[in-house]
This record gives structure tokens, sequence and C-alpha cells, in this order.
């Protein structure tokens, strides 16, 4: 992606170092305070963190649940490219919103009670990378950082 970037002189260096920091930072930073908050989540519910030690199987499910749960990406800015209405509101091309991914996270529309951590729910009904083609590039790689995280807890 960035040597085709690059190439097409959609990137120029100061852009890429730019672009390789910000990278960086995101993807050290959201993944050290989901382990934080995560292992907080878990010790406030130890019925939860009981379930976790007794069966290593279910980890990869409750990283999910914990990314839904924590919602550390409350809100990102987008550009609308074309009118749309939302709850009878027109926001016009151009305007600029706030999305609310916490928000989504948290909607009963979206997840059977929201409230609760509930590591045996088997989908990944979430937005903590985003959503469609606004998805974190290191989802991946935080994944794998948090199963080998809480198979420690």
């Amino acid at each position: 992606m960035i040597a085709e970037q690059t190439k097409q002189g959609r990137l120029d260096r100061e852009e890429l170092v730019a672009f390789a920091i910000v990278l960086l930072i995101a993807g050290h930073d959201t993944t050290a305070n989901v382990i934080t908050l995560g292992t907080a989540a878990l010790l406030e519910n130890p019925e939860q963190l009981a379930a976790l030690r007794a069966d290593p199987e279910l980890i990869p499910a409750a990283v999910e649940e914990l990314l839904r749960y924590v919602s550390l990406v409350s809100a990102l800015p987008r550009v609308a490219k074309e009118d749309i209405e939302i709850g009878g509101e027109v926001i016009r091309a151009g305007d600029s919103m706030m999305i609310g991914l916490a928000s989504a996270n948290y909607s009963a529309d979206f997840v059977a009670r929201p409230d609760d951590l509930d590591i045996h729910r088997a989908s990944r009904h979430h937005v903590a990378f985003g959503y469609g083609i606004h998805q974190c590039l290191g989802q991946n790689l935080a994944r794998a950082e948090l199963e080998i995280a809480f198979r420690h807890c």
C-alpha cells in the first residue's frame, strides 16, 4: 500500500514518516489500554474472569467482547460524500460529522444486554476497529496481542 501510494505521488517522504508514527503510536497505545481496561473489567466481573481462567478456549471471544465493552475510540470524524438522511435529519455532501463508535457498541439494537460483560458472546458485533473501508489496519495484530495478554490473566 505504501509503495503504491508513494509511486503514484500520493505520499511524500514527510507524509510517509508521519503516517508511520501515527500507526506506531495508535497501535501501541490502544492495545495497551485495552489490556489495562480489559483487565479492570474482568476484575470487576469476577464470574467472567473465573470462566475465562477455567476455559482458555474462550479467549478469542473474550477479546472480542472486551473490545466492544471498553470501546476505546469513542468517535471518529467523517465527511459525507453525498446527501444522506439519518433519523429524519439530512446531512449534506461535504458536511462533517462525528460517528459515535462507543455508542454503537452499547446500542441494544446492536447487541443484547449491552451493559453486561459477557465473554460467551459468539459474535464480533462491535465496531472497535471501525467499519467497512474505514477499518483499523492493525486489527489482526491487535487481536493476536490481546489474545496473548489475556491468556495469562
